[in-house]
């Protein structure tokens, strides 16, 4: 059994059994154990493991750290075998808590954030209630939890709200409510993992790889807000919302570091997937900006625009050289990333939503994960 360089808590073996390697992958938490892979090799590893270590009795996973899994591997048509994961159980928990804390119920919203700009408080952290600032961060952890393991559509709100977790206001506090409220409505939400209908060994599907950035969309710092997702066979499974840590001068420079951002996490997801014996096609990554992708590529187009950035984001030429990634255009209204960048009304939030997410009914009504739906719902809720 080795460790896999790119991820130390993540350990794999192999053997071969009748001239075929079988592998068996073990991905390690604190004292939490996730084996799979062959069921030979699987078989073994729990028959060796209760030698060593106290350990549950083996079966089918239902539930690790918080998350449920659930599966059918029916092969019939036309749904195709699939994984879902949620944290139902959790959000409930999460919503109660947190309506507690505040003595407020949650109301149910459509949308994930108020209307107007959610801006610094103006009076000195110095000044403020320590009881009040506790109690906002530990909401926004439970939420951070969330988001980070089963909830792509969080992403943006509450990393805005983590950036005030220090010195919240009363508006920020009302803001963590109508996020609550979002939760409250949406809590039945899934991720789902299946299979493309023409998947195999020799057609395990593309990784896609979306990225945008909001230019100085936090106008009382000039910030940019950056956003990534990276799909693989049509389900997410990685994304990012964050803030840049310079201000940008133009578009153009903050969509080429949201493109370095996200080709970054792509490499490294490739890297990850070669490492486990997985086969890879170079990620596709999709921007809609032409400047940041002309910069990227190395085609004509002036470079003294960008002479003045860090030279760490020029990376992603090299990426681009070496043929890492494949940078594509992708016109702005079909820029998945743009759920990970700003406040979205509650129509294309719901549309966007529905390519990473659906409810169980949904999903067993279609059989796939990505489709186009709204819900009927007012953007002023």
């Amino acid at each position: 059994m080795k460790r896999i360089p790119s991820d130390p808590h993540t350990f794999m073996a192999t053997k071969v059994v009748n001239k075929t390697t079988l592998r068996l992958i073990i991905p390690v938490y604190v004292d939490d154990l996730f084996p799979f892979g062959d069921k030979i090799l699987i078989d073994e590893f729990e028959a060796w493991i209760p030698n060593y270590y106290e350990t549950s009795t083996p079966c089918d996973a239902h539930y690790l750290l918080g998350i449920r899994i659930r599966r059918d591997r029916s092969p019939e048509f036309p749904l195709q075998p699939w994984i879902s994961l949620d944290q139902h159980n959790f959000i409930e928990n999460t919503i109660a808590s947190i309506s507690a804390a505040y003595r407020k119920d949650a109301t149910p919203r459509a949308t994930v954030l108020p209307h107007g700009e959610i801006i610094p408080n103006d009076k000195p952290k110095i000044s403020a209630d320590p009881k009040h600032v506790r109690k906002f961060q530990s909401a926004v952890g439970q939420l951070m939890y969330i988001m980070l393991a089963t909830r792509p559509d969080l992403a943006y709100p509450v990393g805005m709200m983590a950036r005030h977790a220090s010195n919240p206001s009363p508006d920020h506090e009302k803001a963590l409510l109508h996020l609550v409220g979002y939760l409250q409505r949406t809590k039945d939400l899934i991720l789902n993992y299946s299979h493309e209908v023409d998947s195999g060994d020799n057609n395990p599907g593309i990784m896609e790889v979306y990225t945008d950035a909001d230019w100085a969309g936090e106008t009382h710092s000039g910030r940019s807000t950056l956003g990534m997702v990276i799909q693989k066979n049509g389900s997410a499974i990685s994304w990012l919302s964050k803030r840049q840590g310079v201000v940008s001068t133009s578009t153009m420079e903050s969509e080429y570091i949201a493109l370095f951002e996200a080709s970054r996490n792509a490499v490294f997801l490739a890297c990850l997937a070669q490492q486990l014996g997985i086969t890879f096609y170079d990620p596709d990554v999709w921007c809609d900006n032409q400047a940041a992708i002309a910069i990227a590529t190395g085609s004509d187009l002036d470079f003294k625009r960008s002479k003045f950035m860090n030279v760490k984001y020029h990376w992603v030429r090299q990426a681009v050289r070496h043929k890492k990634i494949d940078v594509k255009y992708i016109e702005s209204s079909f820029n998945l990333a743009d759920l990970f960048t700003k406040r979205l009304p509650a129509g294309p939030l719901s549309v966007l939503r529905g390519y990473f997410m659906s409810t169980t009914k949904e999903r067993d009504d279609t059989g796939v994960n990505r489709r186009d739906f709204s819900e009927n719902v007012s953007d002023n809720d």
